[in-house]
């Protein structure tokens, strides 16, 4: 820039905010649209948002629309899009009221899908191990009928092997002269 228009720069002050700087508990004790924001930002869950999201329509009364609108606008465009809503949903325009309600009604319908994904991976997991026992029951079965009784150390290895080693070892039985010839490597 020359240096003649020097003047003409404006001269902005402004006060840095580290928001990592207030612990959790002063900002829940504050009452103020700020407060609110950090509140947000610092959520370590869905429920907690949705209770700062409240807090913040509570503390902007209805009189200063253009901060209500502002609020709303951030928690549209950079806080929904952090929990997955749709692009439509996000960038509808709403109320904080409106907010809240659609905050409250994907929060239900996240912890069911959670809950879903919860029982299919339990069952996933369940026949998994299902087949892994029997694998080792297998394993067992063919060590013992090939070299007689084991030692609990030897049951205990193969009980707590993964499927792959479980197919090996099965394998090898065939074949093995020894204890050692089947658990080799």
């Amino acid at each position: 820039m020359d240096p003649s228009a020097e003047i003409y720069r404006p001269q902005l002050r402004y006060r840095l905010v580290d928001e990592a700087a207030y612990p959790r508990e002063e900002l829940a004790a504050l009452n103020s649209p700020v407060a609110d924001l950090f509140r947000i930002e610092k959520s370590r869950d869905w429920l907690e948002v949705r209770s700062s999201v409240h807090r913040l329509g509570q503390s902007i009364p209805p009189t200063e629309a253009p901060l209500r609108q502002a609020f709303e606008t951030w928690l549209q465009k950079v806080i929904l899009p952090r929990f997955g809503l749709s692009h439509e949903e996000a960038s509808a325009t709403h109320t904080l009221e409106e907010l809240e309600t659609m905050l409250a009604d994907s929060i239900d319908r996240w912890n069911r899908e959670i809950r879903e994904e919860g029982r299919e991976e339990g069952r996933r997991e369940g026949r998994q191990e299902g087949r892994q026992e029997g694998e080792a029951r297998v394993v067992l079965r063919l060590l013992r009928l090939k070299f007689g009784s084991l030692e609990p150390e030897i049951e205990e290895r193969v009980r707590s092997a993964d499927a792959d080693r479980l197919l090996e070892w099965g394998e090898r039985v065939l074949t093995a002269e020894s204890l050692q010839d089947v658990f080799r490597g």
